[in-house]
């Protein structure tokens, strides 16, 4: 008696697509993707808690209310989904990350530019002075 092997195919879902599975609204994701989704949440409810946790902290940046980024931290910090470091953390620079949730201005201009310098800083391996460094920003501005 002859056995013909079946070949199942199963799909996999990488941790990064998972990531942006979940902080994305469920009426823009494939259907596969909204069933892996469900069956996830009926299996593991703290990813439902981290997905409701991922969409309210978008949120904060949305409505920009006083007082919204302190309530967030208390239920990240009791929850069982693993956010629990990450609130700790927003805590230790409150005062700056709490600006940037309720404030319609951002350094992200200013930060991009110094980052901008220190890659070519990085470049250059620590061989040349400040003349060459200025030089060398002037002609990447251009």
């Amino acid at each position: 008696m002859k056995y013909k092997a079946q070949v199942v195919v199963a799909k996999t879902w990488s941790p990064t697509k998972l990531s942006l599975m979940l902080y994305r609204e469920s009426k823009h994701l494939k259907e596969d993707d909204k069933e892996f989704l469900e069956l996830l949440f009926e299996k593991l409810p703290q990813i439902k808690q981290l997905e409701q946790l991922i969409k309210d902290f978008k949120q904060l940046f949305l409505i920009k209310k006083e007082g919204m980024l302190q309530k967030w931290i208390q239920e990240a910090s009791t929850s069982e989904c693993g956010l629990k470091n990450f609130a700790k953390n927003l805590l230790r620079d409150y005062e700056a990350v709490n600006n940037a949730v309720v404030r319609t201005v951002s350094n992200g201009q200013v930060e991009g530019q110094v980052n901008r310098i220190k890659n070519i800083k990085r470049k250059m391996y620590g061989r040349a002075g400040f003349q060459l460094l200025r030089k060398m920003i002037l002609a990447k501005s251009a």
